[in-house]
């Protein structure tokens, strides 16, 4: 079995930058199309059908990489997908982006209107996320489109990884100290086994920006720190449980 690693999330985190700067390493091969995302392991049925399948369906034609990847950033959300991977490759490393929470919400919040779920204004998608919640599964897609802040409790999706994986499986990235940042994306490269003095062409790369058709967010002061009060425990609980800095978030 090869060596293999996941981005599992989190969703508007910089994942797809992250996929970029992985694929474009001599020694990494990432599962294709990055778009749409292969959620292989969201579909409990493909357990039964082991390593080799899913290697098949992928990975083809990666004999001559050292590492191979993929990225589906509905897995962070899903249970079963953390027991599903580990099912199928037990030694797979775990690698989670994470974003300042508000942005990650208003980047969010641009992606579903650019798909035409929304019509409400930011500040009024915040107000009915609650009630929103029960009824998305009619839309037919893996996750809720208008979890703009559950989906920014990162802490708290984090559990049953570490639970299935174990710490020191797992790979925290703080999306604003990497993009752009060579040492950074130096040392990610390092951490997953290859060589670490590759410069990648796509580091000041602007990749999957989520651009708002006719709704533009503006946060008033009244918003910032409601939003800021929202995440302030989960915010905390990340550098309390797994040593994340969130200064930057700040």
């Amino acid at each position: 079995m090869h060596r293999h690693f996941v981005i599992i999330g989190a969703q508007r985190s910089g994942t797809t930058y992250l996929y970029k700067i992985l694929d474009s390493h001599p020694e990494v091969f990432m599962a294709k199309p990055v778009k749409p995302e292969p959620k292989y392991f969201i579909d409990q049925a493909n357990i039964v059908n082991g390593y080799s399948a899913y290697y098949k369906r992928y990975f083809m034609s990666s004999n001559k990489y050292q590492l191979l990847g993929e990225k589906s950033t509905s897995y962070i959300e899903k249970v079963a997908s953390a027991r599903a991977i580990k099912a199928v490759i037990p030694n797979c490393l775990i690698i989670v982006s994470l974003r300042d929470p508000i942005e990650r919400a208003i980047s969010n919040y641009q992606f579903t209107v650019n798909n035409g779920l929304e019509s409400l204004s930011f500040e009024n998608a915040i107000k009915c996320e609650e009630a929103r919640s029960k009824h998305w599964r009619k839309l037919n897609i893996s996750v809720n489109p208008y979890a703009y802040t559950e989906r920014g409790h990162y802490v708290k999706y984090l559990p049953i990884w570490e639970q299935v994986f174990g710490k020191d499986n797992m790979i925290f990235i703080v999306f604003e100290k990497m993009v752009g940042d060579k040492e950074e994306i130096s040392n990610l490269y390092k951490r997953i086994g290859v060589d670490g003095s590759y410069s990648s062409p796509h580091i000041n790369e602007i990749v999957n920006p989520a651009r708002s058709k006719g709704y533009n967010v503006m946060l008033n002061q009244n918003l910032k720190s409601r939003l800021d009060e929202i995440f302030m425990v989960s915010n905390k609980g990340l550098e309390c449980k797994y040593g994340i800095d969130t200064s930057m978030w700040r």
